[in-house]
């Protein structure tokens, strides 16, 4: 559901290290110059810095089609859970006379 990304502390300590060295670190981190990132208009895209190789995923129609029904199936659990959770609030605020 709401999935979190937690690093590590030696990914943190990674992090700390590049930004307090100033190491450029191939598909990781690069360092420019005020000019060089003038130069592109001030942008902080990734793109502007980092050559983004596209990676193609080949799947059958059929793997394409399972997936689809997959997230589907996911999306509907979502939106029932989300027709319950406002239901929940709706009585909740109800019980203390709040009116809507």
């Amino acid at each position: 559901k709401n999935q979190k990304t937690v690093l590590s502390n030696e990914e943190e300590q990674r992090i700390i290290d590049t930004v307090n060295l100033r190491i450029s670190d191939n598909g990781f981190s690069v360092v420019k110059t005020f000019d060089e990132i003038k130069e592109t208009g001030y942008s902080f895209n990734p793109g502007s810095y980092f050559d983004l190789n596209a990676e193609i995923n080949e799947m059958s129609v059929e793997q394409f089609s399972e997936k689809i029904l997959k997230s589907k199936q996911t999306l509907m659990t979502y939106f029932e859970e989300s027709k319950k959770a406002n239901e929940e609030i709706i009585s909740a605020l109800e019980a203390i006379n709040y009116d809507l």
